[in-house]
């Protein structure tokens, strides 16, 4: 698949988003034939590529991912400052690869426009068993799909984050199913299905405002797979939303600009958290005391407060009681009752922080910042830095909107 020089061997591409040559990826073509065409792969270092993505097929694509089992379970923040959106991409340590996908601007088979982008995708869980590398032909069915955060030529910022499914009414106790939003919209007519993990993907492509994202969204049946539940943040110049589903409804938070691994409409709603809430002290951290940032460098420190190496490095008080401390049961740690027992939120932040440093940087069970990215709304850049290395790597959008 690779050639002597690095760069990944480009399919046949004819004008327009779309080709559909015989896909040549191995075991893989049966499910995503067609679905992708790739140009060229820029290595930056062992687990930061740019690749070059010249076209892909939703219809194929949803249909693959029907046929995948994932693990819900990446824990990350997002955060609206000025001209900047933040993100912390939190995933297990370990030595999966991620790429900085760019997409052209053009015109898909139905005749509509689609945006140039610039984002990240992260093959965190393809059925692989073991971390995605370049080599693992499986990932490369999916990975426009598989983006997790971007900026598109509009100057559109969106990025996924997981929320705890059994919120929701969708745990019995025993299994977690599949939700949907509404299957039909006002006048009875059933609604295109939408997967959430291709939502990020629809957002760059399709939309130029935070108004135009909102009604993409609600225009669709956006499912969720099994234990996988998410929630949204866009931006754009004029302003942030997050976007949640909740009883099978679409809720938009106008002028939320920071989200993490809870319901925030829940916890404005009714006043306090749900009970397996996760990511709460990440949000404070990011929520008070900020001052508006007016620079790149100044937005990457800020998002650097809430690293995993930054709260959970030996010796560091118990700031983060309620973090992914393994409580699945009715009671759960996330409805904050820890915080009035000192001995029992040390308990938990002593267990975590366990699992975190038991075996080094890559032992079973420890998690990091996988990747931590800034977009710069009006200039259309990329600053991401991978696997909590200070080392920043930048990126420009070049095809402005026409």
């Amino acid at each position: 698949m690779f050639g002597r020089s690095g760069m990944l061997v480009a399919m046949a591409c004819l004008s327009g988003c779309l080709v559909f040559s015989p896909d040549p990826i191995g075991d893989i073509a049966a499910r995503y034939q067609g679905a992708v065409e790739y140009g060229a792969i820029t290595k930056h270092n062992d687990y930061l590529y740019e690749l070059e993505v010249k076209g892909y097929d939703y219809d194929r694509m949803e249909k693959g991912l029907k046929r995948l089992k994932f693990v819900a379970a990446w824990a990350c923040a997002g955060c609206r400052n000025g001209n900047f959106q933040g993100r912390n991409f939190d995933w297990l340590a370990d030595e999966t690869v991620e790429y900085v996908l760019r997409t052209p601007a053009c015109v898909d088979k139905d005749g509509r426009k689609r945006h140039a982008t610039l984002g990240v995708a992260a093959p965190i869980d393809v059925g692989l068993g073991v971390p995605a590398k370049p080599d693992h032909p499986e990932q490369w069915g999916i990975l426009p799909f598989f983006t997790m955060d971007g900026v598109n030529d509009a100057g559109l910022v969106a990025q996924v984050n997981v929320v705890p499914d059994m919120d929701c009414g969708l745990w019995d106790g025993k299994n977690r199913r599949c939700t949907v939003q509404e299957e039909t919209d006002a006048d009875g007519n059933p609604k295109k299905p939408l997967s959430y993990i291709v939502v990020v993907r629809t957002i760059l492509d399709y939309c130029s405002t935070v108004e135009e994202a909102i009604a993409l969204i609600q225009s669709r049946n956006v499912w969720g797979m099994p234990g996988l539940e998410c929630h949204f943040l866009v931006s754009d110049a004029k302003e942030s939303a997050v976007i949640e589903f909740v009883n099978n409804k679409t809720v938009v938070l106008r002028g939320q600009e920071v989200m993490t691994n809870f319901y925030v409409s829940e916890w404005k709603r009714v006043g306090q958290h749900t009970p397996h809430a996760f990511g709460i002290e990440r949000y404070r951290y990011l929520t008070e005391g900020k001052e508006k940032v007016d620079s790149v460098e100044k937005m990457m420190e800020h998002m650097k407060k809430a690293w995993y190496s930054q709260i959970y490095f030996p010796g560091n008080e118990a700031r983060f009681a309620s973090e992914m401390n393994g409580d699945f049961s009715a009671e759960g740690f996330g409805d904050m009752t820890i915080f009035a027992d000192p001995a029992r939120r040390q308990a938990c932040f002593d267990w975590y922080r366990t699992q975190m440093f038991k075996k080094g940087p890559f032992s079973a069970g420890a998690w990091q910042t996988m990747h931590c990215s800034v977009y710069d709304l009006a200039n259309r850049t990329l600053r991401i830095c991978v696997k909590e290395n200070d080392e920043p790597f930048d990126f420009k959008l070049q095809e402005e909107s026409k």
